[in-house]
């Protein structure tokens, strides 16, 4: 297991409070378990937190980040719908604000990533059972094949499901 080394949490910018780079770090850190980025946990908490919409500038300012990440991420967190544009600010720049759909987010990137990659393993599982019919793979028990297309199937009601949530 890779040990990452521990985030400086004491290393505020000017102007912005350690207690809240403490806990965007953290937020940061858990977004990063579940397969995104740092930044993304970073800059959401930023923009959840605000009193008001912020701009580029402003999160660049807080994060200590460069221009060119704050815009990836920013690109990464409007696709998944995680910020929302806020319409512009006096000096003509864009200003986002954090979704606060917590249910809406987490059920559209479920939909946007995990949705997909269940997608992708059904459609794996078929081209195997498929082929194994016409030129039937050496060391693939049947039984356990069909286990695990059951498992499958299962996982793909489950999560149906649970996407389902939001419209009921």
């Amino acid at each position: 297991m890779n040990k990452k080394k521990p985030a400086k949490h004491s290393e505020a910018l000017p102007g912005v409070d350690t207690e809240l780079n403490t806990l965007a770090e953290l937020v940061g850190e858990f977004m990063e378990y579940w397969g995104f980025k740092r930044i993304h946990g970073r800059m959401w908490t930023h923009l959840f937190v605000a009193e008001k919409p912020m701009d580029a500038g402003e999160l660049i300012h807080r994060l200590g980040i460069s221009k060119a990440l704050a815009s990836m991420t920013l690109k990464d967190l409007l696709a998944y719908e995680v910020i929302l544009p806020a319409g512009r600010s006096t000096r003509g720049t864009d200003l986002y604000r954090a979704n606060t759909d917590t249910i809406g987010v987490i059920l559209n990137v479920l939909r946007q990533r995990e949705q997909v990659l269940l997608s992708k393993i059904t459609d794996a599982f078929d081209e195997l059972e498929n082929s194994r019919k016409s030129h039937p793979p050496l060391g693939i028990s049947p039984e356990k094949l069909q286990q695990l297309g059951s498992l499958i199937a299962n996982a793909r009601s489950v999560f149906d499901g649970v996407l389902a949530l939001k419209d009921s």
